[in-house]
């Protein structure tokens, strides 16, 4: 099982952690040891190819190979590394046009596995790449502008209100719980709750950022037509679409160029929540400091926890 040229990384000249591994994952998941006593059949086919070798038996012990391993070699190397060891398989083989075969088009199989999987490393920079690129985007103008009317509201005695729904509802609590652990008052406003009832809490003076990705679903679309007819209410659009509904009809808005939500489909709410996030907590961190808000006014609204323990000494 276990390649003799590779000593598990303890030779200078030869130890390459990653190979070593890789020639025992190779006896374990891809079952080379059957391959080789020709424990296989091959059907090649017009359009496909059928390969199925016998089972050494160690199949399930995968995950509890790579717990082992703990970082050391990634599941994307494993599997680059043990498409490379099949396509070299094939130079040792050629009495065997069957096991030439086999090998290649193993090679082929666990190559297009490697390159369909994405490391973390390459998952974080493309992330990165996109939440920067649409905080690049928003206009800087309307940002200030909006900071500067919720500290307008807060001065005037009036309070902060976040609504959505869906994943939504989270970001606008964290906001929410923000601005009160600062002393700054916000509400958060269900948006399917706000027409049972909870639309009550906007008063005239208020200030409402809406969250919608698109801007155009049917329950915001409904509330904003009934918080426009509410005289004094400071209606605000967060959204990633400067074609949706309510950017067309609002004229306060705030905009988030979105090209791509990270996920395999384009289609869960994940980037876009994450710039929600930074830019509502980017809007209380601005507001504290145009609202002069000192530690010492902070401490009494935070007195738990690892927080209410430090301050305690502060």
């Amino acid at each position: 099982m276990i390649d003799p040229r590779g000593y598990f990384g303890k030779t200078e000249f030869y130890g390459d952690v990653a190979y070593d591994w890789v020639k025992l994952y190779y006896s374990l998941f891809s079952n080379y040891d059957q391959f080789n006593l020709k424990r296989f059949s091959l059907d090649i086919g017009e359009k496909d190819v059928k390969l199925e070798i016998s089972s050494n038996g160690w199949e399930s012990l995968e995950d509890y190979f790579f717990e082992l391993l703990d970082g050391d070699v990634t599941r994307l190397q494993m599997k680059i590394l043990l498409a490379i060891i099949w396509f070299s398989l094939t130079t040792y083989a050629w009495e065997d046009y069957d096991s030439i075969c086999g090998a290649f088009y193993n090679g082929l199989y666990y190559l297009e596995e490697a390159l369909e999987m994405e490391s973390a490393y390459s998952y974080f920079d493309k992330t990165m790449m996109q939440l920067e690129d649409a905080l690049k985007g928003v206009s800087m103008a309307d940002m200030d502008r909006l900071i500067t009317e919720c500290e307008a509201t807060l001065k005037s005695g009036h309070k902060i209100i976040a609504s959505g729904l869906g994943k939504n509802v989270p970001i606008c609590e964290k906001f929410e719980g923000t601005m009160l652990s600062a002393g700054m008052d916000a509400q958060f406003l269900h948006t399917n709750s706000a027409v049972h009832g909870d639309m009550g809490m906007v008063k005239p003076g208020d200030l409402v950022i809406m969250l919608t990705k698109s801007g155009s679903t049917a329950e915001s679309v409904y509330l904003f037509n009934l918080l426009k007819k509410r005289e004094g209410v400071n209606l605000w659009l967060l959204s990633c679409n400067e074609h949706g509904t309510l950017a067309q009809t609002m004229e306060k808005k705030l905009i988030v160029p979105l090209e791509h939500e990270g996920d395999p489909w384009n289609i869960m709410p994940n980037n876009s929540t994450t710039l929600y996030l930074i830019i509502l907590q980017q809007i209380a961190m601005q507001l504290i400091k145009r609202m002069d808000i000192t530690l010492e006014m902070f401490k009494p609204n935070h007195p738990g926890g690892a927080i209410g323990a430090k301050l305690v000494n502060s």
